[in-house]
């Protein structure tokens, strides 16, 4: 009894420390590669990959059994036949500042994406006042629309965000808008682009923000 107690304790072991199905690169264009499932795999969009040379991945499309995934960062050099392995949805911290206002904004990657759903606070240096904001962020990667490898667009990205909410003491909304462009450097990440943001003191008008981001 004592050496099918050993047996089944290893097979378990086994079972919980290795997936039950194993992924690889099977196809690679771009900044994007692919892969066939093959019977009795599953994978849902939004599912979140990383590769032996620590790119990750996110499953943007699936069709029929072919599942497509867009790089989020990494070295962008891709090996066909590297495998991958599944990980937990990416969450992001982000501060972002104009000459009126901060804000930290926490973002979630993962089954809604393109969508990005992220939660924020706002500070206004000028009235002391602090908002709370829930919203909605999209990311567009530059290196799929262009096709280029130019560095600034083969790592870059333009994120479109708003979140509403409202002041801290809860005495009227408030709407916070960013349009951005965010170059990814690994897990770290700098944008600059336009910001707008209304509440109770302050009257929405257009300023530029500048960001800095880490992504964990």
């Amino acid at each position: 009894m004592g050496k099918i107690r050993v047996i089944l304790c290893f097979f378990l072991l086994v079972f919980l420390c290795f997936p039950l199905f194993a992924f690889s690169e099977q196809y690679v264009y771009g900044d994007m590669v692919s892969f066939v499932l093959e019977e009795g795999e599953s994978v849902r969009k939004g599912s979140v990959f990383k590769d032996q040379n620590s790119n990750v991945f996110i499953a943007s499309n699936i069709h029929e059994n072919v599942v497509v995934l867009q790089r989020l960062f990494g070295s962008g050099k891709y090996t066909v036949g590297s495998p991958l392995q599944k990980r937990m949805a990416l969450y992001s911290l982000t501060a972002v500042s104009t000459f009126d206002y901060g804000a930290v904004l926490l973002s979630r990657t993962g089954e809604l994406y393109p969508l990005i759903p992220f939660f924020g606070v706002s500070y206004t240096y000028k009235y002391s006042e602090f908002n709370i904001f829930a919203g909605l962020r999209t990311s567009i990667s530059l290196s799929s629309v262009t096709g280029s490898s130019f560095f600034l667009l083969k790592n870059g990205f333009i994120d479109i965000s708003a979140g509403l909410g409202t002041t801290s003491r809860f005495s009227g909304g408030s709407l916070l808008t960013l349009f951005m462009y965010r170059y990814n450097l690994g897990r770290l990440s700098l944008g600059a682009g336009a910001s707008a943001l209304k509440s109770e003191n302050i009257t929405f008008k257009i300023a530029p923000v500048v960001s800095l981001g880490v992504t964990i």
